[in-house]
């Protein structure tokens, strides 16, 4: 099964968040927009794993001990580039105390077999997929799209699996784990 590692966000911000979008979808409908219940901030994509190494990292996850932070979503850009984007997102700052997570969690995949990503972390929301060349005018729409920053305390990360079907991927949770003790950073 296709299996990926990422931050939850509350439906209190998803819901901010997608008030938002709301104006920007009408402005750019042949976007293919996400769904606020798609929203997540994607640590490890995994790929196919098999159903045996899925319970492995289901318990190694279990045995994760980390302090909670607060996350600052805002600015917006797009993947690979302006030139050509393909994703359209909305950027969250990375805390310290967010990459040490992310380096902590990348050391155990690493144990457990799995090649960390080469790119850098570039933690993000994607709002859209942009699955067509964009005109001169619909690169400066998407670019006047901005997001007033939002923050909150993040409580909790997940499994994830997700399935590939043509109106696009869904995504369920095989677990959740809490952050523990008081917000720090």
């Amino acid at each position: 099964m296709r299996v990926f590692i990422a931050l939850d966000i509350s439906e209190e911000l998803r819901q901010m968040i997608a008030e938002e979008v709301k104006g920007w979808k009408r402005r750019l409908p042949e976007l293919s927009w996400t769904t606020p219940e798609q929203w997540h901030l994607t640590l490890a994509f995994l790929g196919e794993v098999a159903p045996p190494r899925v319970e492995r990292i289901r318990t190694e996850l279990e045995k994760f001990s980390h302090e909670r932070f607060s996350l600052a979503i805002g600015e917006t850009g797009v993947f690979p580039s302006w030139e050509s984007p393909r994703v359209f997102w909305a950027g969250v700052n990375c805390p310290e105390t967010l990459q040490n997570f992310y380096d902590t969690l990348w050391g155990m995949l690493e144990k457990e077999g799995f090649p960390r990503e080469e790119r850098d972390f570039h933690p993000h929301l994607t709002l859209a997929r942009i699955k067509h060349s964009l005109t001169t005018k619909e690169k400066e729409t998407l670019r006047s799209f901005s997001l007033r920053t939002l923050e909150e305390s993040v409580a909790t990360f997940s499994f994830y699996r997700s399935e590939l079907h043509p109106a696009g991927a869904r995504y369920t949770k095989l677990a959740t784990y809490p952050f523990k003790g008081k917000e720090n950073g």
